[in-house]
């Protein structure tokens, strides 16, 4: 895909998936079902070609086949997947039993090629922006683990390790073990990261910078890692594995778990069965609520809570927020509104592009036509000046032999 196709992309991104929060917004704070507990569907594990979200918080959604929508814990991720982690969210997706991947929040990731079976694994990710924090298992030589950035790739053998892409470059910073630095084009290694080095590369040039030591920002990312588990989705444990999801109004409430701060209003997980959580949510001018969850198996569960205020002010800052509602709904219109008139922009762009390709199309035919004559008549002199060679070896023979007759006629008289 080219840089401008990448670009229009990614703005047809940021434009539904903003249409789309805004419709959950709505959704999630008009409904009444707080208090209640929603079943879930069982855990399925990922099938060879699928990764699996195993962990998720905040809003994270997934485009597949022009549709937004909602990712859902357990959901199965394809590829030509794309997934978009709002602020304040995140998302671990695992592959097979060997990889896990956190994407974090303000990220947008492409998935391109996933293969998890027993003879053979493979998985291809592409940041287009935003922060992913891998830990892979080791790897054989025919195996392969990449996420690529750019005009760069980072090949993985089996480390930890974080990838930053801003809109100027692209940082990659190793916890443990070796990263490769792989030229897209040619596919050859130009650098090899190991423990504790970083790295930026630029997303335009592909130019690498200087090897050095952790950033502060990258030592208290990497920090994260630590927390990363591959967990056992073979079949026959599947039964084993319990969705458990806890939604809070209000959204921007504080979720912690087990005395950790682990989401704002939505959190999601996969357990084993016989775990047992702890949570408290908190929220200034509500009511802190303990929340304790003896995970068991079969029980799939969506637990709906509502603090309760605390502050008569903010009970007056939760009436203006139901007022605002109206306003969220007017400002979805108008965003589906300028969403039909960016569309046929978009069409239009299209539409330049496919007469751009075609007319690039017929100026590649006429270049290789041209190429095409153009070695003709480089054969054809050639064959020119080998035959003028010729012919002036030969007649200069004959004239050297008619200059000694008339030598030797002139000698005779």
């Amino acid at each position: 895909m080219s840089t401008k196709k990448k670009i229009l992309f990614l703005f047809v991104i940021l434009i539904g998936v903003g249409i789309a929060v805004v419709i959950a917004v709505i959704v999630i704070n008009t409904g009444d079902t707080y208090g209640d507990v929603v079943s879930l569907s069982p855990v399925r594990v990922a099938r060879e070609r699928e990764a699996f979200v195993s962990f998720l918080a905040g809003q994270v959604f997934v485009y597949r086949e022009d549709i937004w929508q909602f990712v859902e814990i357990g959901d199965h991720v394809q590829e030509d997947d794309y997934i978009k982690v709002f602020e304040n969210s995140y998302c671990e997706l695992q592959m097979g039993n060997s990889s896990v991947i956190l994407i974090e929040e303000d990220t947008i990731i492409k998935v391109k090629e996933i293969i998890y079976a027993n003879d053979k694994r493979t998985g291809v990710l592409e940041i287009l922006i935003g922060t992913l924090l891998c830990k892979v298992e080791k790897m054989t030589s025919n195996e392969k683990f990449e996420i690529q950035s750019s005009h760069t790739a980072f090949g993985v053998r089996g480390t930890e390790f974080l990838i930053n892409r801003g809109d100027v470059d692209t940082i990659l910073a190793v916890q443990k073990g070796r990263v490769a630095v792989i030229w897209l084009e040619t596919g050859l290694d130009k650098l090899i990261v190991t423990d504790h080095k970083q790295v930026s590369v630029q997303n335009v040039t592909g130019e690498i910078g200087i090897l050095s030591a952790f950033s502060a920002e990258s030592i208290a990312q990497l920090e994260k890692i630590k927390k990363l588990m591959i967990m056992s989705l073979e079949k026959k444990y599947e039964s084993e594995l319990v969705k458990l999801a806890l939604r809070v109004v209000p959204v921007d409430a504080e979720i912690y778990l087990n005395g950790e701060l682990v989401a704002y209003g939505f959190f999601a997980g996969i357990y084993g069965a016989g775990s047992s959580l702890s949570f408290i949510i908190k929220r200034n001018g509500y009511k802190d609520q303990n929340f304790d969850v003896k995970v068991e198996r079969g029980k799939h569960y969506e637990y709906r809570l509502k603090l309760e205020i605390d502050d008569p002010e903010y009970s007056v800052s939760a009436r203006r927020a139901e007022e605002g509602q109206e306003s969220l709904k007017q400002e979805l219109i108008q965003l589906k509104s300028e969403n039909k008139e960016l569309e046929s922009v978009i069409a239009d762009l299209q539409s330049q592009i496919t007469t751009l390709d075609s007319q690039k199309s017929d100026l590649n035919t006429q270049v290789q036509s041209l190429q095409v004559e153009k070695a003709s008549l480089e054969q054809n002199l050639e064959r020119a000046l080998v035959e003028l060679e010729i012919y002036r070896d030969v007649f200069g023979d004959a004239l050297d032999e008619v200059k000694k007759r008339l030598e030797g006629l002139d000698n005779n008289n």
